[in-house]
């Protein structure tokens, strides 16, 4: 499970970093790290 979060979170971020950064796509990243976070406690 940990796993294929990590896999989902890697994958966002490679698109993310493959184009300019909308505001929306940095809330979205950030909404997904604090959700590794919350799973990593």
């Amino acid at each position: 499970m940990r796993n294929l979060i990590l896999f989902l979170f890697f994958v966002v971020t490679i698109e993310v970093n493959a184009r300019p950064l909308p505001t929306e796509n940095v809330g979205h990243l950030n909404a997904i790290h604090n959700v590794l976070k919350r799973l990593g406690h």
